[in-house]
């Protein structure tokens, strides 16, 4: 059995952690919440216990929410998804859940939320590039100190210039 120390200690490490966490019941109530997780679905001055963590999922989400909620109360395996969260002082953004329910307190789930709007935009560019090169359709050179990624009719159209401030090199 932890001692007082130990209490307080994950306690600190709870508060302080730089990722959003919460703990609801079953039924998605919050029932604590770090300052990331504070900052994240409220702002700095809210108050976020005792709202349902369905309050912050964007309407066109929340049954999808609420169904994979009844699935996740019933078991300790971890499940992660990729909703639409839309705080009330913020934008909407690409939230990522982690879940998973409690072993020592049962009936209570364990979260950790992130924004990952950037991180899917970024895997869209990515996506999208690949098919380019799939396609054959991008030409990549490294000129003034970097890589240079050129679509295939922009290296074209401007291959002379492209060719001329190019600092190295390097094939391999």
């Amino acid at each position: 059995m932890p001692n007082e120390s130990q209490r307080n200690r994950y306690a600190e490490i709870f508060e302080l952690a730089p990722i959003a966490r919460v703990i609801t019941d079953r039924f998605g109530v919050i029932r604590e919440g770090n300052r990331a997780a504070t900052e994240l679905l409220v702002g700095s001055s809210g108050a976020l216990v005792d709202k349902p963590l369905a309050m912050f999922v964007a309407p066109e989400d929340r049954s999808q929410f609420r169904q994979r909620l009844l699935d996740v109360a019933e078991t300790t395996i971890p499940t992660t998804w990729v909703m639409w969260l839309r705080p009330r002082h913020r934008s909407a953004f690409r939230g990522e859940l982690h879940v998973v329910g409690s072993e020592t307190d049962p009936g209570h789930l364990h979260w950790a939320i992130s924004d990952v709007t950037e991180r899917m935009a970024m895997e869209e560019e990515l996506r999208l590039l690949a098919a380019e090169l799939d396609e054959g359709v991008v030409v990549a050179v490294l000129a003034d100190a970097g890589w240079k990624y050129l679509s295939a009719p922009f290296w074209e159209a401007r291959e002379d210039r492209a060719a001329a401030s190019m600092e190295a090199s390097v094939w391999w």
